[in-house]
C-alpha cells in the first residue's frame, strides 16, 4: 500500500505558532515532489533531515538528522522529540594500521533525543542541511562552460554524444588499485598492504596449495587508470548488490527495500521462493519491482521519456525465481517465474547477452557484445545509441574451478580485467570514439578492505576528453547519473542526482584521440584458451523438454528449488 501523508499532533502544545512534521517526507521513498502543493517535502526516505511544517501545511524549515528516518515521537508538552534512524553511523574503514584483513562492520542506527529551537536557529539548521546534502552549489565538481565536455545544465554536450556505462561487482578501491601510488604525477590515496587483485600480487588456492607469485591480475585496470586518470575519493551509495543495482539505475532504495535486505543477509528473512505465494517475496535483483519502483521511475524511463536512444546488455534481467549455472547461455539464467520488466527496458535489452552467472566467462559476454556491435552499428545498419549499459559481473568471483579455466578466485577478476580491456579497445578503435565517454564502476564495495571507508570504490572515466591524473573531489554513484544528465541535456531524475557533485573534474577540454590497446592476461592466473566453451553442456542436453508455461511444472520446479536451498 502507498503510504499516505499523515499529519501528527502539534509538537509544541504550550506555545504558538504550532509546528507539525510531514510524515510523507520520509515514508516509503515517496518522490521528491511531495504530496501537497504547499509542502516543502524535500526528503524521501533516505534524506537525512526532518521537515517542520506550519499548522496549515507551510514548511518553516528542515532540521539535519541522520539518514533513513524510521519513525518519530514527540513529547506533547515540551519541545523534545525522538528520531530513530537506520543509517546513523557509517561503518567507516574496513582496515587500519592494525587490522588489514576484511572486517564486516555494522551500520549503526541512532536514537537521538533532540530539541526544537527558535525560528532563527531553524533557519541556520535549514541552510546546514541543504549544504550537507549538495543543495547549496559549491565550486568543486561544477560543470564548465558550453564548450566543455560536461556542459552547464539544460543543454547537451557539444563534445560527447555517446555514453557507455559499464557495471562491475563488489570491489573496493584498495583491493584492486591500492598498489597505484601515482597517476599523472599526482599522489593516489592508496594502501598497498590491502591489495588483493593488483598488478603484482600473490595468488593462492588454499584448497589445492597452488600459488602464483608476482601475478598480474588486473593489468588493464592499472593501465586504464594511468592512461585516463582515476578518482580516489569516489564512494558507492550501496551496501550490497541488492540496493546497489537500484542506485545504479537511479531507483534509490525505498523503505521496503532498506528494511528487508539487512535481515535477509543476516539470516532473519526467508529468501526462498514460496511456490504458493501470489507475489514475489525475494527482494534481490537488478530489475526494479513494482514494490520498490519509485513513482519518478528509473534511469531507463528517464532516458525513454526524453527520447534518448539506449541499449542494455545484461543489467535489469535478473529476476527472482531464476536458476543460474552451466549451460544456460545466452542469457545466463532460466526464469521459473514470469516477472515483468519496465517496457522501455524490455524493448531495448539484448536477448543474447548473459546476466549474472559466474559459470559464463566475461569473454563470452564480450563476444556477444562485439557481435551485436559490429552487425548493428559498425556496419551502419543502425545508428549507435546515445547510451549503452554493459554488465561485466565476473569480478564478483566464485569458488575455484580449475577444470573450467578458473584455478583461483582471482581468475574471475583476471577474466573481468581482460574483458574490460578488450571492450575499451573495441570502442576506442571505432569511429564513435571521438565523441564517446565510458564510465566504469562497481555495484557495491562489500567484498574487500579499504583504509578510507567501506564504501570507497573505483571509478574510471575513459574518453578522449579524460583528464590524466587523480580526481580528489568527493563523488558518488549519483555523481555518475548527474554527469549523464548534464552530457545528455536532461533534467534531474530525483533529488539525488540533482544535488550530486558531477564528474567534470575528471574531464579536460583538450582531447587525446589515441585508442587503447588491451593488455593480455597473466595466463598463470587466467588463460582464456582454457575456458570451457560456452554452450557445450546445453548443446549436449538439447533443447529443454519441460513445459515451463505449465503451472504445475512451475510449482514442481519451485518446490525442488526450495528443497535444494533448504538442505544443508
Amino acid at each position: 500500500m502507498r503510504a499516505r501523508a499523515r499529519w501528527r499532533r502539534p509538537l509544541f502544545s504550550s506555545r504558538r505558532p504550532r509546528f507539525r512534521v510531514c510524515a510523507a517526507c520520509f515514508l516509503s521513498g515517496l518522490p521528491s515532489a511531495g504530496t501537497r502543493s504547499d509542502c516543502m517535502s524535500l526528503a524521501p526516505a533516505s534524506m537525512p533531515w526532518l521537515c517542520l511544517m506550519r499548522a496549515r501545511g507551510k514548511c518553516w524549515g528542515i532540521s539535519p538528522r541522520a539518514g533513513f528516518l524510521r519513525a518519530w515521537r514527540s513529547a506533547r508538552t515540551v519541545r523534545h522529540y525522538t528520531l530513530p534512524t537506520r543509517r546513523g553511523l557509517a561503518p567507516g574503514r574496513t582496515a587500519d594500521r592494525i587490522f588489514t584483513r576484511h572486517r564486516r562492520g555494522p551500520t549503526l542506527g541512532t536514537l537521538p533525543r533532540a530539541r526544537f529551537r527558535s525560528l532563527d536557529a531553524l533557519k541556520d539548521d535549514t541552510f546546514q542541511a541543504l549544504r550537507n546534502n549538495g543543495f547549496v552549489p559549491s565550486a568543486s565538481g561544477s560543470s564548465g562552460g558550453p564548450d566543455f565536455p560536461v556542459p552547464p545544465p539544460g543543454q547537451p554536450s557539444a563534445k560527447i554524444h555517446h555514453i557507455v556505462y559499464i557495471v562491475k561487482e563488489n570491489r573496493t578501491f584498495d583491493q584492486v588499485l591500492g598498489d597505484l601510488p601515482v597517476v599523472g604525477g599526482e599522489r593516489v590515496e592508496a594502501d598497498p598492504r590491502l591489495v588483493e587483485f593488483g598488478d603484482n600480487v600473490l595468488v593462492e588456492n588454499k584448497e589445492t596449495g597452488q600459488s602464483v607469485e608476482h601475478a598480474r591480475v588486473t593489468p588493464n585496470h592499472h593501465a586504464l587508470a594511468r592512461r585516463f586518470g582515476i578518482s580516489d575519493n569516489y564512494y558507492v551509495d550501496s551496501d550490497v548488490s541488492v540496493d546497489g543495482h537500484h542506485w545504479l539505475q537511479g531507483n534509490y532504495p525505498n523503505e521496503l527495500l532498506e528494511t528487508s535486505w539487512p535481515p535477509a543477509y543476516g539470516g532473519k528473512f526467508d529468501f526462498v521462493a514460496d511456490p504458493d505465494a501470489p507475489g514475489r517475496l525475494y527482494r534481490d535483483g537488478t530489475a526494479p519491482r513494482p514494490e520498490t519502483y519509485l513513482q519518478a521511475g528509473s534511469l531507463w524511463t528517464h532516458l525513454a521519456s526524453h527520447h534518448i536512444t539506449f541499449r542494455n546488455y545484461g543489467e535489469g534481467l535478473d529476476v527472482n525465481g531464476n536458476e543460474d549455472g552451466p549451460g544456460l547461455e545466452p542469457t545466463g539464467l532460466r526464469e521459473i517465474l514470469n516477472a515483468p520488466l519496465p517496457e522501455p527496458l524490455f524493448e531495448n535489452t539484448s536477448r543474447s547477452y548473459p546476466a549474472f552467472n559466474t559459470s559464463i566467462s566475461d569473454q563470452y559476454r564480450l563476444q556477444q557484445f562485439q557481435s551485436e556491435f559490429r552487425v548493428r552499428y559498425l556496419s551502419g545498419k543502425e545508428p549507435l545509441p546515445q547510451f549503452i549499459c554493459i554488465w561485466l559481473p565476473n569480478d564478483h568471483t566464485d569458488k575455484p574451478r580449475p577444470a573450467e579455466g578458473y584455478p583461483y578466485r582471482a581468475s574471475y577478476v583476471a577474466d573481468n580485467d581482460l574483458a574490460l580491456g578488450k571492450l575499451v579497445e573495441l570502442l576506442s578503435h571505432s569511429p564513435f570514439w571521438k565523441d564517446m565517454a565510458i564510465f566504469v564502476t562497481e555495484d557495491d564495495a562489500q567484498d574487500g578492505t579499504d583504509h578510507v571507508d567501506a564504501h570507497r570504490s573505483a571509478l574510471f572515466v575513459i574518453s578522449p576528453y579524460s583528464r590524466r591524473g587523480v580526481s580528489h573531489v568527493h563523488t558518488s554513484m549519483e555523481s555518475i547519473l548527474k554527469t549523464f544528465d548534464l552530457i545528455l541535456g536532461l533534467p534531474a531524475l530525483n533529488q539525488y542526482d540533482a544535488a550530486a557533485t558531477d564528474l567534470s573534474d575528471c574531464f579536460t577540454s583538450q582531447p587525446d584521440f589515441t585508442p587503447y590497446d588491451a593488455l593480455p592476461s597473466d595466463i598463470r592466473v587466467f588463460d582464456p584458451a582454457k575456458v570451457v566453451e560456452p554452450g557445450l553442456e546445453m548443446k549436449a542436453r538439447g533443447a529443454p523438454r519441460e513445459p515451463f508455461d505449465d503451472p504445475e511444472t512451475i510449482r514442481r520446479r519451485l518446490r525442488e528449488r526450495t528443497k535444494e536451498i533448504d538442505e544443508p
